[in-house]
């Protein structure tokens, strides 16, 4: 192994142990032996194993701070939305999985990364994706994320009919129309009152 003796000269130095002129041979013998070999390839790849670990930690971390907006959707109207995972440069997914829709009257179509559906309630919800990354192992639990999804209500059913106060010193009728000729046109004038 080329790197061997490089690689215990520089862990020899960070512990403070120098090799003498005198000990030169007793050195390369020492790192010729089977057992000095073993141990340093055991070290390399525990070392490669921490590495590899902190990479999918650092990648994990990337996207649970990632920001994925999702379109707004009304309530009672179709919906569909895709996730376009290349763009949001998460092609290193191997699961995907998103809990939360279906008491909403929305499912995720993992075959077109696609959240469709008719809402059936409004508010501005959290929805949570489940995702794994390539690296991963089968047996680990999938990483958490929460989404924000609003449905907006239909604006009808924000409409309520309050009669005005009549004792009000400004008060006006709070329906009122009007009809009438002028020239040779009709025309209409009306108004509503109410609350949104």
């Amino acid at each position: 192994m080329a790197e061997l003796k490089p690689y215990i000269q520089t862990l020899f130095n960070s512990k403070g142990i120098s090799i003498s002129a005198k000990r030169q041979t007793l050195f390369e013998e020492f790192i010729k032996s089977h057992e000095c070999e073993q141990a340093v390839n055991r070290i390399i790849e525990n070392q490669n194993q921490i590495m590899e670990k902190w990479k999918l930690k650092n990648r994990i971390a990337d996207i649970d701070i990632q920001q994925i907006v999702i379109p707004n959707a009304t309530i009672g109207k179709p919906y569909e939305a895709k996730i376009d995972f290349n763009k949001l440069n998460l092609n290193d997914l191997i699961l995907k999985k998103i809990e939360g829709l279906e008491e909403l009257g929305l499912k995720f179509n993992i075959s077109t990364d696609t959240i469709e559906g008719i809402p059936s309630q409004s508010g501005d919800t959290k929805i949570k994706f489940f995702f794994k990354i390539v690296g991963e192992s089968e047996t680990t639990p999938a990483n958490e994320k929460l989404i924000s999804l609003i449905i907006n209500p239909d604006p009808k059913s924000l409409w309520k009919d309050i009669p005005s106060d009549i004792n009000d010193l400004f008060w006006k009728e709070d329906d009122i129309s009007l009809a009438s000729k002028l020239g040779d046109r009709n025309i209409v004038v009306a108004s509503k009152r109410g609350r949104s």
